[in-house]
């Protein structure tokens, strides 16, 4: 995986400079046939944008991950529930969709090449698994040997399988608001 740093340092999310403690990941799609996340980015990162802010893209293109807050600052990337909000508790990461989509209404949307939107869903997939292993990894104070790397890797390559072949005309939200203590039940 890789991870490029680009952070939305104009953004106001960002210059609140809001901490939170890590309790979760959440995973969301975002919404539209864009997989660019260089797009988002941009889009995101000046003084007027108040919208949304999350901790990180992953390019539906080649899968790089691109961290857009530092990890322990509050994102605005979920709304409020029951239990509060999960902006105080979870960092947001947004796959990329691919270009090939055509939203219709809602959630609903065509797709005029399959074999291309499983490949950008795959390799945005992939990058979560092994960005929210690593995260949990690292903040969970375990000292991590290569074959447990290897395990915990096929673990989720395993998961992710079964995700893939559930890829059908709502191929994109298989994965919407995934939280990660759920996935490898830690």
């Amino acid at each position: 995986m890789k991870l490029v740093k680009s952070l939305l340092t104009k953004n106001p999310c960002y210059t609140a400079g809001k901490k939170i403690t890590v309790k979760g990941i959440m995973l969301h799609s975002v919404g539209c046939p864009q997989p660019r996340a260089s797009v988002f980015i941009n889009s995101w990162n000046r003084v007027d944008y108040d919208n949304a802010c999350v901790h990180a893209f992953i390019d539906g293109n080649d899968g790089t991950v691109y961290q857009t807050l530092p990890w322990n600052h509050r994102g605005w990337h979920c709304a409020s529930g029951k239990n509060g909000s999960g902006n105080n508790t979870h960092i947001g990461v947004e796959m990329c969709e691919p270009a090939c989509i055509k939203y219709t209404g809602g959630s609903t949307f065509s797709c005029s090449d399959m074999a291309i939107a499983k490949a950008v869903v795959k390799r945005t997939y992939e990058a979560a698994v092994e960005l929210f292993a690593i995260h949990m990894l690292k903040n969970s104070g375990m000292v991590v040997r290569s074959t447990w790397r290897k395990a915990i890797q096929t673990f989720f390559l395993q998961r992710m399988e079964r995700f893939i072949l559930l890829a059908t005309r709502k191929v994109l939200l298989l994965v919407e608001h995934i939280v990660l203590t759920s996935i490898i039940g830690f």
